[in-house]
C-alpha cells in the first residue's frame, strides 16, 4: 500500500505554529525542517530545500528565493 503524500502551504503549517522536523517543502520556520522550532522567517528569505536549492548547495535555482538586493550584490561587477 502506497502513502499519500499532502503538500500543505506555508499559511497551513504556521497555523501549527511549531515545526514538525519532517522535511515540509514550504517549511516557514528558521532554521527550517527543525522540529519543535518556532521562529517564523520573513516570506522574502524563505527557501525550499530540495534539489535544486541553497540547502542542497546548489546554485542557479536559488535565485527565485532570493530578494532584490541579494541578487544585486551576486550580478554586481563592479566592485
Amino acid at each position: 500500500m502506497k502513502k499519500k503524500l499532502i503538500s500543505m502551504t506555508a499559511d497551513e503549517l504556521l497555523e501549527r505554529r511549531i515545526c514538525c522536523g519532517l522535511g515540509c517543502q514550504n517549511c516557514p520556520y528558521d532554521p527550517p525542517h527543525k522540529k519543535g522550532n518556532k521562529t517564523v522567517r520573513p516570506p522574502e528569505k524563505r527557501i525550499r530545500l530540495g534539489t535544486y536549492s541553497k540547502g542542497a548547495q546548489s546554485s542557479h535555482w536559488d535565485l527565485d528565493y532570493m530578494s532584490t538586493d541579494e541578487l544585486e550584490e551576486i550580478f554586481n561587477t563592479k566592485k
